[in-house]
């Protein structure tokens, strides 16, 4: 694929997850569904601690956001009702 292929596809926030962790599950979860994304530290990064525990951004295509947001709303009430 040549990137002039590319140039309409835009990249959207489908979600902000509350540190790296949770961040990384949501992705791979995203990634079981077919779903490609990105993650992006949110937060000011210091060069003697981690971004782990900032806030981090999910990354998905714009046309993928809607599924992409639905899944990880299934995920966040998983979480809620778990004891």
């Amino acid at each position: 694929m040549s990137h002039e292929e590319h140039d309409d596809v835009r990249v959207v926030t489908a979600a902000v997850a509350p540190n790296e962790i949770i961040a990384e599950i949501w992705q791979q979860v995203l990634e079981d569904e077919g779903i490609i994304s990105a993650l992006k530290a949110g937060g000011m990064g210091h060069s003697f601690t981690t971004n782990a525990l900032n806030e981090h951004y999910i990354l998905v295509r714009e046309d993928q956001a809607d599924r992409a947001r639905a899944i990880i709303a299934e995920l966040e009430v998983e979480e809620d009702s778990s004891p």
